[in-house]
């Protein structure tokens, strides 16, 4: 599965040499940081910046350089996210979540260009593997460089808060130590890979940054300041209760635009539109019956530790948006990235979890599987 996940990657990062939408603004701050060694684009961590332009260094400023960590990463992720799932379930139903994420479109294009959310789910997803392995110091470690990498990477610690007070709230904290000492890790990891880079980069003297703490203030002004301008024409509305509801037009997909450099992405001219962001449907349609099936055996006391896990990540990465979408109507759907892995889980979590001695469950996740790979294929993300 990781071979042919690699291969479909392959097979469409060089039919655009130009950048391609986000592009437009991460390369060419990938090689400022290294090439020129400035402090640029501070409303977003570092790491994957810095560890993009050492690539375009030694290996060029060409298509590849510029997107073969995203998918190198793009695949490890599936690969974590299987052993995650080997958590949960039996290994053949970890095998099917991981193919129903390798076939998500959203994931598939984000894990293809050079973007940001790949590399922070990456490590979000190794930390809540390494929680459930109970490997807490690794984990913090891990959740310290998805941070790093962008800082939705937040997200999957405040998950696993979340999922540790519920799966122990009857219990004393006899691990109060380790889970004391996590905590202190990841918070260094986090602030002192910060600190170093402003150690580094310098960035006060144009940012008025000099310290982890105004970085962290940089990043929270720059979302809240642009909130207010944000005005979404009405045929480019996606609202987030869309995305996993068949409310309004599931087809009307953003398309990310191919620019000849940043220049031209600065004064918002579009030369080409393609990778076409659709939402999977055949995977997104099963949130809401994956969260209805958790509550249902947590009422019925059956409950295992994956329904508690999903809906705090629903809680976490999904509803924050559903109210920015009553706050300001929401025009991409790329957000719904942190939610697709929990609903690929759900997926294999609910095939495991259907009678055993009935041919109804092969059949169902035949169809399904095969439904997802179809829809795939229909909406392949080149749009040319």
């Amino acid at each position: 599965m990781l071979w042919l996940n690699l291969a479909l990657h392959l097979s469409v990062i060089g039919v655009v040499t130009d950048y391609i939408f986000d592009e437009g603004w991460y390369i060419p701050f990938a090689k400022a940081s290294v090439v020129l060694g400035q402090a640029v684009n501070l409303e977003h961590p570092p790491l994957f910046k810095i560890l993009g332009g050492i690539v375009i260094y030694f290996f060029g400023d060409w298509w590849m350089a510029w997107r073969l960590p995203t998918v190198l990463m793009g695949v490890a992720a599936v690969y974590v996210f299987y052993r995650l799932a080997k958590n949960f379930m039996q290994e053949k139903y970890a095998l099917v979540a991981s193919t129903f994420l390798s076939f998500d479109l959203i994931f598939f294009i984000h894990s293809s260009i050079f973007l940001l959310d790949t590399p922070a789910i990456l490590f979000g997803l190794l930390g809540v593997m390494l929680y459930f392995e109970k490997r807490y110091l690794l984990m913090a470690n891990s959740f310290g460089l998805a941070c790093l990498m962008k800082e939705t990477g937040g997200f999957f610690v405040l998950i696993i808060l979340i999922v540790h007070v519920a799966l122990n709230y009857r219990q004393r904290l006899t691990k109060i130590k380790t889970l004391a000492v996590s905590v202190l890790i990841f918070i260094v990891i986090t602030l002192g890979g910060l600190w170093i880079y402003d150690l580094t980069y310098k960035p006060e003297a144009v940012w008025n940054v000099s310290n982890p703490i105004d970085n962290l203030t940089t990043m929270y002004s720059a979302f809240t300041g642009i909130l207010p301008l944000l005005r979404t024409p009405p045929s480019e509305v996606r609202q987030p209760w869309g995305w996993i509801l068949p409310i309004g037009n599931p087809f009307n997909a953003p398309t990310y635009s191919s620019l000849t450099m940043p220049a031209t992405f600065l004064s918002g001219q579009k030369l080409l539109s393609l990778w076409k962001s659709q939402i999977s449907l055949p995977i997104a349609y099963f949130c809401l019956p994956i969260l209805l099936f958790c509550a249902y055996r947590i009422v019925k006391k059956k409950s295992e530790p994956f329904d508690k896990l999903y809906p705090a990540w629903l809680l976490i990465t999904f509803v924050p948006f559903v109210i920015r979408g009553l706050i300001t109507p929401m025009r991409w759907n790329f957000y719904f990235i942190y939610t697709i892995p929990a609903i690929c889980l759900g997926i294999g979590f609910l095939y495991s979890k259907m009678p055993e001695k009935t041919r109804f469950r092969a059949f169902a996740l035949s169809v399904h599987l095969l439904i997802t790979i179809v829809f795939f294929f229909i909406f392949w993300p080149i749009v040319l």
